[in-house]
């Protein structure tokens, strides 16, 4: 029963990592992009943000769908879709204003995105500790 449970929550230890990854990407590639503008360009590569939502969704799946089914915590699925949705929004977003600017540092993004992550991670340690408490409504 423990092995089970602590392979359930590689995958929340997972997601924060990479909740905290990007995070900790959003606060360094904003400082970057504020002391050298002429990174911009480099820096804000749309490709790795898209991979990086598309590896924070696989992992809040991998995470949350078979926990759900036990602890049938709705706020554990609330918290994570915001996460996603907050991320999806800046990233998507992000490209659109990066199209019609020329200035490609946006705030909104950067505190868009570090509250998805919050988000993520708050859902991913909730996740944990329902596994481990099997806490119910």
């Amino acid at each position: 029963m423990q092995a089970k449970q602590n392979k359930k929550s590689i995958w929340d230890k997972l997601g924060i990592a990479l909740s905290g990854l990007c995070a900790i990407h959003c606060i360094g590639v904003s400082a970057l992009i504020i002391a050298f503008p002429a990174l911009q360009d480099f820096l804000a590569d749309s490709i790795l943000h898209k991979l990086a939502l598309l590896s924070v969704t696989a992992t809040a799946f991998f995470a949350f769908y078979p926990s759900y089914k036990k602890h049938k915590q709705k706020s554990v699925l609330i918290l994570a879709l915001i996460g996603i949705a907050l991320l999806a929004v800046s990233i998507l977003t992000g490209d659109t204003l990066h199209e019609h600017s020329h200035n490609h540092y946006h705030l909104e993004e950067f505190f868009i995105s570090l509250l998805g992550s919050a988000f993520l991670i708050a859902a991913h340690i909730k996740n944990m500790k329902c596994i481990h408490s099997s806490c119910s409504h």
